[in-house]
């Protein structure tokens, strides 16, 4: 799953990371992450293809799911977004964004929930749908 357009979205339309990146997974980002916060990592986390009624298995609806990984300070500090502000900017940049507007429909949000709280981290994770259609050429 390509999640450079979600990322390049976040790029565009987000102010509150020091650090936006893309990672393979949630183990690699939490073991190579040394940086400042706050930072998001976007990572695929599935793919599903489903076949339509009416064309069979030759086109198909692809169903994603993506997180976007979140790593604040666990207090508010002084002029650096905390959580709060960082989980809106998020929703506001993807939310009814549609990454490809032939073929796709508007992302949507599916939920967050907190990943893991370490001395000065507090990792989050939201995870997000979007739904397009891969159109085969036998």
């Amino acid at each position: 799953m390509d999640v450079q357009p979600f990322l390049d979205r976040l790029k565009a339309e987000s102010t509150a990371f020091r650090l936006l990146d893309s990672a393979a997974g949630l183990e690699q980002v939490m073991q190579e992450f040394r940086g400042a916060t706050p930072a998001a990592f976007v990572v695929p986390m599935s793919e599903r293809g489903a076949e339509m009624r009416h064309t069979g298995d030759v086109d198909q609806e692809l169903h994603q799911v993506f997180a976007v990984i979140q790593v604040v300070h666990p207090k508010p500090v002084p002029g650096v977004p905390g959580l709060v502000e960082c989980r809106r900017q998020t929703r506001a940049a993807l939310v009814g964004w549609e990454p490809d507007e032939e073929l796709g429909e508007p992302v949507l949000f599916l939920g967050g929930e907190l990943v893991d709280l370490k001395p000065g981290q507090l990792w989050w994770a939201d995870e997000f749908f979007v739904k397009s259609y891969y159109r085969s050429t036998p």
